[in-house]
């Protein structure tokens, strides 16, 4: 099976997580400690998750199970936040835990 569009979409996330991630720190670090720690998890998912499609794994099911509800998370986290790159962020990570959501079932 190919997992091309998955992998793009899971990308994107980790792209938009590693710039909210940024953003947040050079803004009010202390009070996006929240929007901070759920890009580092969901980023670090949805990287391990690209790496078992690129590889087909038959475990892949069950860790993009896992990526759907982190990446969901993390969307719930950042949409608490006006700041541009959390917005963006949002709605990355979203259509991520939709797309993988799909895979897991």
């Amino acid at each position: 099976m190919s997992f091309s569009k998955q992998i793009k979409i899971c990308n994107t996330c980790i792209e938009s997580c590693e710039a909210c991630i940024t953003s947040c720190l050079v803004g009010n670090a202390s009070k996006m400690f929240g929007c901070i720690q759920a890009c580092r998890d969901c980023s670090d998912i949805c990287s391990m998750t690209v790496r078992l499609m690129s590889r087909n794994s038959k475990h892949v099911d069950r860790l993009a199970a896992l990526c759907a509800m982190i990446s969901d998370i993390c969307a719930k986290e950042c949409n608490k936040y006006e700041d541009e790159e959390c917005i963006k962020c949002a709605k990355a990570c979203k259509k991520c835990s939709l797309e993988c959501s799909s895979i897991s079932n």
